[in-house]
């Protein structure tokens, strides 16, 4: 198992009369290479991308008039942890030692970040913050950043998720206003950027007076939730009907979302129509006191009636970031709880991923997947950042590789969302992978990391600065993290080889899911190669400037079984695809 995929084969040799070698792989021959010494099975740059199992490598060492004078074989056994990232391909160009390129475009994997929509410009302030992704309403000064924000996005993503457009407080009174909501979804939409949901509901606050301040959704549908009876009566119906809408506006746009956001943390809506007795940090995190179902069973009824195609993941932090598994398990506990006992559909599981200064390692993310796996379905790492005010930027970095690499192996793991990327408009901007230089919201924090006493901020935690107007790029400054990132995303986890057929004309490679351009004859052929869940090997047979997708599997439809025949009489033998086609074989 090791982490660059493309291979070349070397024989090297201290018989002077080696004249070329045959370079074969199973008894298929790959290629004759000519010189003295030394002799590679490719010398143009080419690649061999086994797909995991066992290979017979032979040589035979030939002089210059033909003749044989030595042959030799290695047995090379390929491990990888990822292949159940990547899909086997068999090509059959019908052309013996036929050049072939593959150039991967964008991972099927989900490499995602969130991406901001909100916030009212200041005509007078050419500073970043805020961002609107879509551009609405920038002056030309503000869309100069806007455009560096959404080629950076677009260079190393493929997925997204909104920061605050979607959230109750962000969409009117009655959290049904699609404006700001809907300028975000339809710029990621043009640019061809999948998206989900976030969030539906909110009930836990971060708020050091937590009896008094609950929940993150609006204050008066607390008071009535708080209320008498009849007012609890007329929350449910406005918690209804914003699920409800929103639903259905996204219904086939947006199919996946955060349902009630932390929960497991504190869930005000249980507390007050379920009756849970949980408080938070009381340590009763891991089931739902009342018995019977939940008003979450009832809330999920009218998101799964406004779209059954809904996918309702429940989102938490403190899952992983903890030093053992202790709140996986917890968070685990809840969520089978909710399902099996109080009818919550629980169809995915979102973990945060805010380490601050946690330091863990591969082993210890892993463990924590295997638990949250457990509950059998879909894990999403939906809101990373890392590092503390204090942290290096190598730490962060190491952190960053630990997070990556245990999720991209973890088959349950389907994708890792940054919760922003990019520190002029990021909630922690010294832990984003981009930095805006020059513009440091944090560079008054004392010690502690938090703002000194009597500090002035312009209402979003955030400190003035003087103006500063983009002259170029220099803005932006890559750290460590974005370089680690985009050298495991796009070098390491990447597709993109010359190959080259065998005596008979094929290719068998593994390479990583995703969308690619396949180059044959010059022509250059738009392809997806999907994973697939049994490991099945696609087969693709170049014709006609197409690649067309064959059933590798055929078998003989004649003569049938049982039939008889004279003696010496022909007997044809015919074989097909279960589709009945033919071609290729």
């Amino acid at each position: 198992s090791i982490e660059d995929r493309d291979f070349n084969l070397k024989y090297s040799t201290s018989n002077g009369a080696v004249a070329s070698v045959v370079f074969s792989i199973n008894n298929n021959i790959f290629a004759t290479s000519s010189g003295s010494g030394t002799f590679y099975m490719y010398t143009g740059g080419e690649a061999w991308l086994p797909n995991p199992g066992s290979y017979t490598v032979s040589i035979r060492a030939l002089s210059a008039n033909g003749s044989e004078l030595s042959t030799d074989s290695e047995v090379i056994n390929i491990l990888d942890d990822l292949s159940h990232r990547m899909r086997k391909v068999f090509i059959s160009t019908g052309v013996p030692y036929k050049n072939v390129s593959v150039a991967m475009k964008k991972h099927e994997y989900i490499f995602g970040s969130q991406t901001v929509e909100s916030g009212n410009y200041n005509s007078n302030i050419t500073k970043p913050y805020p961002v609107r992704v879509s551009g609405y309403g920038a002056n030309w000064q503000q869309q100069q950043y806007i455009n560096k924000y959404q080629e950076t996005f677009l260079e190393n993503f493929n997925y997204s998720v909104a920061g605050n457009a979607m959230k109750w407080y962000s969409m009117g009174n009655d959290g049904v206003n699609f404006a700001q909501a809907d300028r975000w979804y339809d710029w990621h939409t043009a640019n061809g950027i999948p998206v989900r949901g976030h969030t539906l509901l909110w009930g836990k606050k971060s708020s050091t007076n937590i009896n008094n301040e609950n929940m993150h959704d609006p204050q008066w549908i607390e008071d009535l939730m708080e209320g008498s009876a009849s007012q609890k009566l007329q929350a449910k119906a406005a918690i209804n009907n914003r699920i409800q809408q929103v639903v259905s506006h996204y219904a086939g746009k947006i199919d996946e979302w955060d349902f009630n956001n932390e929960l497991w943390n504190y869930d005000h809506y249980r507390r007050m129509f379920d009756g849970q007795s949980l408080n938070y940090n009381s340590g009763q995190k891991a089931s739902h006191d009342p018995s019977g179902a939940s008003i979450l069973s009832e809330f999920a009824a009218t998101a799964k009636a406004a779209n059954p195609n809904i996918k309702l993941y429940h989102n938490d932090y403190n899952i992983i970031t903890q030093s053992n598994t202790g709140n996986a398990e917890s968070f685990r506990d809840l969520l089978i709880d909710l399902r099996d006992n109080h009818s919550v559909p629980v169809d995915g599981i979102g973990v945060q991923g805010h380490f601050g200064n946690t330091n863990r390692s591969k082993q210890h993310l892993t463990n924590c997947f295997d638990v949250l796996a457990q509950v059998g379905v879909p894990i999403k790492i939906t809101e990373l950042d890392i590092g503390a005010y204090s942290s290096s930027e190598s730490a962060k970095a190491t952190q960053l590789e630990n997070v990556f690499r245990a999720a991209f192996e973890h088959t349950s793991v389907e994708g890792v969302i940054f919760w922003g990327f990019w520190s002029g408009c990021h909630w922690r901007d010294y832990r984003a992978p981009w930095q805006y230089q020059g513009y440091e919201k944090s560079e008054d924090k004392n010690s502690n990391g938090n703002l000194d006493a009597g500090e002035d901020t312009n209402g979003n935690g955030i400190l003035d600065r003087p103006n500063l107007i983009p002259d170029n790029t220099s803005v932006w400054v890559e750290t460590a993290q974005a370089t680690r990132y985009r050298s495991m995303v796009f070098d390491e986890w990447w597709t993109e080889s010359d190959l080259i057929a065998d005596e008979n004309g094929n290719i068998e490679i593994a390479a990583f899911a995703g969308d690619y351009d396949i180059i044959i004859d010059g022509t250059t052929i738009a392809k997806t190669l999907p994973t697939n869940d049994d490991g099945d090997t696609l087969y693709l047979l170049h014709d006609n400037g197409q690649l067309l997708e064959i059933n590798g599997e055929f078998g003989i439809i004649e003569p049938e079984d049982g039939a008889t025949y004279y003696y010496n009489e022909p007997i044809e033998i015919g074989a097909a695809y279960p589709d009945g086609s033919t071609t290729a074989i």
